[in-house]
This record gives C-alpha cells, structure tokens and sequence, in this order.
C-alpha cells in the first residue's frame, strides 16, 4: 500500500475539488496528465499499471478516495504557492510538508 501512495506523489497532479468520487474516477485523475506551474507531471506506464492493479486489488471506498484527492489538493497547492516545478526545487520546509502528507495517506 505504501508503494501506492508514494507513486501518487512521484508525479504529483492537481485534481478538482469532489465529493464521493469513485474507483473509476479516481484511476481517470491518477493516470492523467496535470501542469503544475509550467511543468507537466503524469504517471509513467509503468506506474499506470500499479495504480490499476493495486485498485483491481483492494476496494477504495469513496470515502477514502475523497480523502486521498483533498491530500492531493493539499501537495497540488504547496507547488504552486512555492512556483517551484519540481519536488527536488522545493524547501526543505515544503518537501517535509509534502512528506508527510504522503505518509498521512498511507496510514489513513
């Protein structure tokens, strides 16, 4: 579950503000391709395949599939508000931000 959730934030995306969002829609906004201050993040094929699998795998109820867009959110908006376009050019501050964010969610 951890590889999962660090995977997300390996090509960390925005994604709209929902409620009750579903496996389905949850596979659609991981596997897309967002901007984020210039630069485009999106899952490599590689990472598309673990996405789909781990949710073939083990049902996400849309209670924790809110909960993981609104985390989502969260890092979507530390790397706009810093400009940055990458995790590796962010503060150190904003990386542990994001850190544990990431670590939030893969216990919650």
């Amino acid at each position: 579950m951890k590889k999962f959730f660090v995977i997300l934030v390996l090509f960390v995306f925005g994604v709209a503000n929902v409620s009750a969002i579903t496996e389905s829609e949850l596979l659609d906004r991981l596997t897309k391709s967002y901007t984020v201050n210039g630069s485009t993040f999106q899952a490599t094929d590689e990472q598309k395949v673990l996405i789909e699998r781990y949710l073939d795998q083990y049902e996400v109820s849309s209670t924790h599939a809110d909960y993981i867009v609104s985390k989502l959110e969260e890092v979507l908006n530390i790397l706009k508000v810093s400009g940055k376009k990458s995790f590796y050019d962010l503060s150190a501050n904003d990386k542990r931000r994001i850190i544990d964010i990431v670590a939030d969610v893969a216990v919650n």
